[in-house]
């Protein structure tokens, strides 16, 4: 027996396990300094000038950086670039937090991500719009971002379940984009092809239109797990930092027949609306039938209104799919039908914070520790030797073989 550590919250949950059981992480780098990284990266750009001579004398500058739902060393990948806005003698510099239609960030957020720097938070009902796409959905982005001369983004490339990748220009749509263009966005994650690990899907298409529309002056993202920094052309720079992202957390298993998933800890697992994408990304190595145990604190419950709303109504996963495709796409709802689609083909069970009723009203069998879902789950497959999987990061994009 060993005893394997999943992130959960700020902390870990412990778990006993033979010694056979596979454990997959990342394949692993050397330690790397995200500020070298960032300083090497921002010396090397990727199909653009270095950012010194992007901005130039007086401009003023905004500088979007991730919400408090996205795991990301802003505030030292800030510090690199402010070095070079420095250089290059530029004039007012705002930071703004993405937040999409999340949660605002608490004033302990802020100061963790930016320090004491001026920092404004995005609003989707104070947007303009600039554009549209070719897929149709209205570009309308925040009005305090539209008044600067520069906008820079940060951020983090790690797996999207239907954006296919994270990063890029997802610091604009969603980032600081209005409802009625997130909507309209995401609501194209029904199409065929919105699905992790793919840049030609339908929701990642439409997002990166705004490089004609309204293009970013400049892109630093940090490649998941990994440590590596991209930084550049908000297109050609994401692309290769999708690249390393591939060669390091893509990984092909044989189908188990249980799998453990953490969601990766704090913030990953804040809530279970951003705890689920760590089962998009996993699915793949389980067998239809197979039982998924998802290890997510959650201490801030479901995370979205709507997706609450639904979740009281008590659906069973075939009226939860059936009441989504009649109401038409809608934001939070389409949560609840991603979770009732895999407890279609899996059984689901839940190791966090959240109440034994709200856990089974998203289609979870909850249990109190670790060990007691393992068991359950051994009972569950009927079988002697079950093939057991635990994935310790929701940063891998797992291909069942």
């Amino acid at each position: 027996m060993r005893t394997v550590e999943l992130p959960y919250g700020e902390g870990t949950l412990c778990m006993r396990c033979p010694s056979s059981i596979e454990v997959v992480s990342p394949l692993q780098s050397a330690h790397r300094d995200i500020h070298v990284q960032t300083r090497r990266a921002l010396s090397h750009p990727i199909g653009s000038q270095p950012l010194f001579e992007v901005v130039r004398r007086g401009d003023s500058v905004a500088v979007l950086i991730p919400d408090a739902t996205r795991s990301c060393p802003t505030r030292t990948m800030l510090s690199s670039v402010m070095e070079e806005l420095e250089r290059a003698g530029a004039g007012c510099i705002t930071c703004v937090a993405c937040l999409g239609i999340h949660r605002k960030m608490t004033h302990d957020e802020v100061v963790a991500a930016v320090g004491d720097m001026e920092c404004i938070q995005h609003d989707p009902d104070r947007c303009t719009r600039v554009g549209i796409t070719s897929r149709g959905t209205p570009v309308e982005l925040f009005d305090e971002v539209l008044e600067h001369d520069r906008v820079i983004a940060l951020g983090r490339i790690d797996y999207h379940y239907y954006a296919g990748y994270s990063g890029g220009y997802k610091a604009l749509l969603p980032g600081i984009a209005s409802r009625t263009s997130i909507v309209s966005n995401h609501s194209m994650m029904l199409e065929s092809g919105a699905q992790a690990g793919r840049l030609d899907g339908p929701v990642r298409a439409d997002i990166d239109e705004l490089s004609r529309i309204r293009p970013l002056d400049f892109l630093v993202n940090v490649v998941g797990d990994v440590g590596s920094v991209v930084a550049g052309h908000g297109i050609f720079a994401h692309r290769e930092g999708c690249r390393l992202l591939d060669s390091t957390a893509r990984i092909k298993v044989p189908k188990a027949d249980i799998l453990v998933v953490s969601a990766g800890g704090h913030p990953k697992d804040i809530n279970l609306f951003q705890a689920h994408k760590a089962m998009e990304h996993a699915k793949g190595a389980l067998r239809e039938g197979g039982v998924m145990i998802l290890v997510a604190r959650c201490p801030e419950g479901l995370g979205n209104a709507v997706f609450e709303s639904w979740a009281r109504r008590g659906y069973t996963p075939e009226e939860a799919i059936r009441a989504f495709w009649e109401v038409g796409f809608e934001m939070g709802a389409h949560k609840l039908a991603r979770l009732a689609m895999l407890a279609r083909t899996f059984r689901l069970y839940l190791v966090s914070e959240l109440s034994e009723k709200t856990a089974m009203s998203c289609f979870f069998t909850p249990f109190a520790t670790l060990d007691e879902a393992l068991e359950s789950a051994r009972a569950a497959v009927h079988k002697n030797d079950p093939r057991v999987l635990v994935v310790r990061s929701a940063s891998v994009l797992l291909d069942g073989v």
